[in-house]
């Protein structure tokens, strides 16, 4: 019974609420955001430098404000630890450095605490690179999959690339400065006829795009300076999703299997691709046929 109590306690009169920071240029900020920013006294960051920095550049005092991190690493504890803090403060407002601080950030752990313990949770939304990548983009904007950071390991790579290769619509990525061309060399060799473009830098001085198809990619890598922060997308068209399987893709494929044998691997690859199926699928039918 006491517990109870002190959980319809918790519940009441309590809020945390999600504030998208802009995602580079600080003239982006709302008005909304930036009276909680003012107002609020309990928060929780990314990183507490950046929002001690942003608070700064603002003009609004810290002296009043409990600022705590959260991060990808921090524990369950933490997070129960956060929301008991609530009883104190009323508000949580939960930051990431730049954008949302669920999407690609590490806020999602508190938002699932807080609903399970029925608190109210807000959000008070800004810029997004994901919707304006889609917008400078030229590409189909609906059906869009957002899928986060690219893979870093090859295999994990390829297993992406042909899960999502027969799924219609607009793919978009996040991916750093460090590892953009790799990236963008893998996905382009793997899908030469699909429509891509990257956007760099969104909001900033030096905001740039590039629209290209994918084997025409080795034409414009030189332009593609890796600084700053990245978002690179592609289309899979319904129209095309079997069509779009070029001559030399599957000349290639097909050249490979003569070369290798008919190993069930590099066939389910070509059915697949004729079907617009995934090729795992397809193996796991072969296997099994083979088996019996």
């Amino acid at each position: 019974m006491q517990n109870q109590n002190q959980n319809n306690e918790l519940k009441k009169n309590k809020q945390v609420i999600l504030l998208s920071l802009p995602i580079g240029n600080l003239q982006d900020l709302t008005l909304r955001i930036r009276s909680a920013l003012e107002d609020g006294k309990y928060f929780v960051a990314e990183d507490t430098r950046v929002l001690k920095k942003i608070l700064g550049l603002l003009k609004i005092p810290l002296d009043d404000k409990l600022i705590l991190s959260f991060h990808d690493h921090s524990s369950d504890e933490k997070v129960e630890g956060l929301i008991e803090k609530l009883h104190q403060y009323r508000v949580l407002y939960v930051v990431s450095d730049a954008g949302s601080p669920v999407v690609s950030d590490p806020a999602f752990p508190i938002v699932k605490k807080a609903i399970e313990k029925e608190i109210d949770v807000s959000s008070f939304p800004g810029p997004s690179s994901i919707t304006m990548g889609l917008e400078l983009s030229a590409l189909p904007p609906i059906p869009f999959h957002f899928h986060g950071f690219f893979p870093r390991h090859a295999r994990s790579q390829e297993e992406l690339l042909e899960k999502i290769s027969i799924m219609e619509g607009t793919h978009l990525f996040f991916e750093s400065p460090e590892r953009i061309i790799n990236s963008l060399n893998f996905c382009t060799e793997f899908l030469p006829t699909r429509r891509f473009a990257i956007v760099k830098e969104m909001t900033k001085k030096f905001e740039k795009s590039w629209h290209f198809q994918g084997n025409e990619f080795s034409y414009i890598k030189d332009s593609v300076v890796p600084l700053g922060e990245f978002v690179f997308l592609f289309h899979i068209s319904k129209e095309g999703l079997a069509a779009n399987f070029s001559r030399d893709e599957a000349t290639n494929l097909c050249q490979q299997i003569l070369d290798e044998g008919t190993k069930p691997k590099l066939i389910a690859k070509l059915i697949a691709q004729v079907m617009g199926r995934e090729s795992k699928e397809i193996y796991q039918l072969i296997s099994q046929g083979h088996k019996s």
